[in-house]
């Protein structure tokens, strides 16, 4: 067997453990994600007593070794020769050795691990990379040579460098789920002659890499799979490389999304027999676990005494941290950015909009927001405001620095739009942004009073918005309420953030605040770059989502006229949304949170059943559509809860009951189907009309859900000794949809509806919330029942 698992019951108080064995030969570290992904849906699925339906695999590892023999016997192949035949790589010169080598097995190798620290990786892994427009492994490249040519005294160095290999050499094969060992090995000759300095040095090694033809691939087909026997010879009479290097990038990161598995601290047990014999001398492993870099040197000491590779791994330390403290002249982002955008446009964006950080295009979303901004404007349209209020001696040179720094550290707090005379809408990141804290006094007032005035100035400031086309889409306001006590309103914009990076942005600004106060060195940042998920959109391929829609409204369903069958609706009313606010009485939440877990059932997943059930009964439909807000933050992404930026999308489901099937086994196909929608939980809107044929004229739902089930940071409240978060998150949006029911989970479960006056009364709502309850009891009733029998 090529693939052994193992469970370890140790009991209620250490839990359980989980081995798996696989042999290199079948999998390699992307291999590893997707299983984990795999079987972790698959065990949920079967938990909840529901067939197990995985996502279908991509391409598999037969017709991919077929095309890869075949591609190997192509002249554009062979043209690759001269490449990996050049005469550099015949004078490299051996590695200096400390003794006599004798035997070099894996029995006779030692290991030393050197470490950056949390903050040092963050910003390897975030800001470097911006700073010197190059990846972790060309840094991480760059950093080891540097060190290995003044350790050697040669500034060229021959090294063999593994990449996951899953290359794009093939347009119609997809390896995106495909498990198997793919990694591509190749030697990779590196020149520092011309690179006296480290950040030289980067340069260089960014261009070398830049320069391998087929990002490696071609140095195995050519060596091992070409019929040309010469090319196959030569190669391997060249000298071998003594070093390799493998960075297998951010391990934790298939297990921080999981609810089930997490990192085990036992040890797996060895990956190698201990009498292989070893290809090289030195092995260096670069890999982030627990949010530190870790840089593993496997040596044989019979070659090389602790103490030099001590010197070693620590010079290679010290190099990134140099690179850290280096600022060298930045290129234009824009030339770099994830549109295409011909000169002349570059340069007159340049000069309309002065320093630009990164430019890429909107999401659906933001389309849609933008869409309604400019053709239907409205008064207050997606703008959020967040209260504070504040007890105790306030530093406001330290809170004015606060959220400029947050501003500083977050691009998306920079970003506007602009779309006249360009091919699509841009998001654009500018370099600088000033955010706007204005200071009131009203402590002569009385309470009665400043409660008037804040509710006016909220008005205010939503009634204003905000230019879509300035920095910052944002303003902080500060009242002084009392002599040490003060009320912080944080207004911006939707189309900015989603409530997810609300709290994030929150505990930055309470964390930078402590910082200045205290006169310390504020932390670095440890959130990704919002560019990193617009990238991830931009390599989505939706033909499978395209077959998921499809599916569902094959047979182009109608609206839900939930509006007409409530009536009541106002046309002369001013526009305006309410809200009216309702708690499912303890004792239902429990029920309802216990039952969900005994049946392996989410909480949203029966909210949206109460919900379908109610829209039946007003609509006397058997069939309802309504629509979900998804949190759209991608688990494959690594760092995605930490990032910052607009992820929510909105998107229809389609609810059939059917009286003749119990309501538990209805839940669970309800779960099921939203477990699949999350796999294309970033498709456009738009383009569900478009493949379903739908009329885009014509919204395809009336009410839509949203569970705002976001992270609670236990940190947050070391920092927050006098801050009090008050009042409410209050954000209008989607106007073209009357109404909105927004769920928050806890103790008590609160459902809100926020209705636009027009079309809803208040008394319809206040009616509707009482039905909602009364069927969220019944369905806990009803789970229960099926628990009994």
């Amino acid at each position: 067997p090529l693939l052994r698992v193992g469970w370890y019951e140790l009991g209620p108080a250490q839990g359980a453990r989980v081995l798996v064995a696989a042999h290199h030969l079948v999998i390699d570290g992307v291999g590893w994600r997707i299983l984990v992904g795999d079987l972790e849906t698959a065990y949920t699925q079967a938990r909840s007593g529901a067939a197990i339906a995985l996502p279908p695999k991509t391409t598999d590892v037969q017709r991919w070794a077929e095309q890869l023999v075949a591609y190997a016997q192509r002249d554009t192949l062979r043209a690759e020769a001269a490449y990996w035949l050049s005469p550099e790589r015949a004078r490299i010169a051996p590695l200096p050795v400390d003794s006599a080598v004798g035997s070099n097995t894996v029995a006779d190798v030692q290991t030393l691990t050197a470490a950056l620290s949390v903050a040092e990786t963050h910003a390897l892994l975030h800001a470097a990379p911006a700073i010197y427009q190059t990846d972790m492994h060309s840094l991480l490249l760059a950093a080891l040579a540097y060190v290995l040519a003044d350790w050697s005294g040669s500034r060229a160095l021959l090294i063999d460098v593994e990449t996951h290999g899953r290359e794009t050499i093939f347009e119609d094969l997809d390896l995106s789920r495909t498990v198997g060992w793919f990694t591509a090995l190749f030697p990779l000759l590196l020149d520092l002659d011309r690179a006296d300095t480290l950040v030289q040095a980067v340069a260089s090694v960014k261009a070398q890499i830049e320069a391998i033809p087929g990002r490696g691939v071609g140095y195995g087909l050519l060596r091992y799979l070409s019929q040309d026997a010469d090319v196959a010879a030569r190669l391997r009479e060249l000298p071998q490389p003594q070093i390799s290097f493998n960075y297998l990038g951010q391990l934790d990161a298939a297990l921080s999304q999981s609810a089930l598995f997490a990192p085990a601290q036992e040890s797996a047990g060895p990956t190698h027999s201990p009498q292989e014999r070893r290809a090289h001398l030195l092995e260096i492993n670069g890999q982030i676990s627990g949010d530190h870099l870790r840089l593993t040197w496997i040596y044989n000491p019979h070659a090389h005494r602790t103490a030099t590779i001590e010197r070693l791994a620590q010079a290679t330390l010290a190099a990134l941290r140099a690179l850290l403290s280096e600022h060298p002249p930045l290129p234009a982002p824009i030339d770099v950015s994830l549109v295409n955008l011909d000169q002349p446009t570059r340069e007159r964006l340049r000069e309309q909009l002065g320093a630009i950080e990164d430019l890429y295009p909107v999401t659906s979303l933001q389309q849609h927001m933008l869409d309604q901004r400019r053709n239907a404007p409205r008064p207050g349209l997606y703008v959020i405001h967040q209260t504070f209020a504040w007890s105790g001696p306030l530093h406001i040179d330290a809170f004015r620095q606060a959220w400029q720094a947050a501003v500083d550290r977050h691009p998306v707090l920079r970003t506007t739009f602009v779309w006249e005379h360009l091919p699509q809408p841009l998001q654009v990141v500018h370099a600088h942004a000033q955010v706007p804290v204005t200071l009131y006094d009203w402590r002569n007032a009385a309470p009665a009073e400043q409660r008037a005035r804040l509710a006016a100035l909220v008005e205010a400031i939503r009634h204003a918005g905000f230019a879509l086309d300035q920095p910052p889409q944002m303003r902080v306001d500060l009242i002084q309420v009392a002599d040490e006590r003060f009320q912080c309103v944080w207004s911006v914009s939707y189309m900015l953030v989603d409530g997810w990076s609300l709290p994030l942005i929150t505990k930055d600004v309470f964390v930078l605040y402590e910082a200045f106060v205290e006169q310390h060195t504020p932390p670095a940042a440890d959130a990704p770059r919002y560019r990193e998920y617009m990238a991830w959109l931009q390599q989505q391929d939706l033909r499978e989502a395209e077959l998921f829609w499809r599916k569902m409204f094959d047979d182009r369903p109608e609206l839900t006229p939930l509006v007409d069958r409530i009536g009541a609706a106002r046309p002369d009313a001013p526009p305006a949304y309410l809200s009216q606010r309702r708690r499912v009485p303890q004792s239902t939440s429990a029920a309802l949170q216990s039952l969900g877990r005994q049946h392996g059932l989410t909480l949203s997943t029966i909210v949206q059943g109460a919900w379908a059930v109610l829209l039946s009964r007003y609509t006397s439909r058997q069939d309802v559509i309504f629509g979900v807000t998804v949190s759209g933050r991608p688990p494959a992404l690594a760092g995605v809860e930490r990032m910052v930026g607009l992820f929510i999308n909105m998107l229809p489901v389609r609810v059939r009951l059917d009286p003749a099937i119990d309501r538990l086994a209805w839940l669970r196909q309800l779960q099921l189907q939203q477990v699949e929608l999350r796999q294309y939980e970033h498709t456009p809107l738009a383009k569900i009309y478009e493949w379903c044929d739908l009329d885009q004229r014509q919204p395809l739902f009336e009410s839509y859900i949203v569970f705002e089930n976001f992270p609670v940071d236990e940190t947050l409240a070391e920092h927050m000794t006098r801050w009090r978060i008050g009042g409410e998150v209050d954000a209008l949006a989607q106007t073209e949809h009357p109404l909105r029911i927004e769920v928050v989970p806890g103790e008590t479960l609160q459902v809100t509806m926020c209705y636009d006056q027009q079309c809803c009364s208040s008394a319809a709502i206040t009616a509707m919330l009482d039905d909602l309850v009364a069927v969220l009891t019944g369905l806990a009733e009803d789970l229960a029942n099926d628990a009994m029998r």
